[in-house]
């Protein structure tokens, strides 16, 4: 009876091993997850300015189709191998958002056939108008800072600065 016991003891921690080792090797473990992935540098911007669009994989080779504003660039990214391309905004007279279409096709490891990823970013692009300067000095007469009194050279800034530095130096000599 004893030496059954050990028998089945064997047996049972022999399947147990074997199912141990076959759950390290899995097909999901076995083949490396793929990651794909598409950015942009900027989604806003003004008419006449560029982005730069950037399309990745890892664990697998795409072929890239991005698309923006009718403008279509192919590519391949792998690894460590990302695909970029610059694309120019147009001028517009208002708002305008403008789709940037990637589509990645690969053939994952697990199956025979061909996958697709896809992913849209939407890109704004503004008009120039509504751009804003930075103030002239003395709001266009070259004096100073608009609408603040305080002209070029100075003036109360200036005279405010002295002042405060002199209290600070006082200040640090009495106490």
């Amino acid at each position: 009876m004893k030496k059954l016991s050990s028998i089945c003891a064997v047996v049972l921690g022999a399947l147990v091993a074997a199912l141990a080792i076959l759950g390290f090797f899995t097909p999901a473990q076995a083949y490396p997850e793929a990651s794909i992935n598409l950015t942009v540098d900027r989604d806003v911007l003004y008419g006449g300015e560029s982005f730069t669009a950037t399309a990745e994989s890892s664990g697998t080779t795409c072929s890239w189709s991005l698309e923006w504003d009718g403008k279509v660039r192919h590519g391949q990214s792998s690894t460590n191998n990302p695909f970029t391309t610059t694309y120019k905004a147009p001028k517009v007279k208002k708002t305008t958002k403008i789709p940037l279409h990637g589509t990645c096709t690969y053939t994952p490891s697990s199956t025979r056939g061909a996958a697709t990823w896809q992913q849209t970013i939407m890109i704004t692009v503004l008009p120039r108008r509504t751009a804003v300067s930075p103030p002239t000095a003395g709001g266009g007469s070259g004096t100073g800072m608009p609408n603040t009194g305080v002209s070029s050279s100075g003036g109360a800034v200036s005279s405010l600065f002295f002042v405060s530095s002199f209290f600070v130096s006082a200040v640090g000599v009495v106490g």
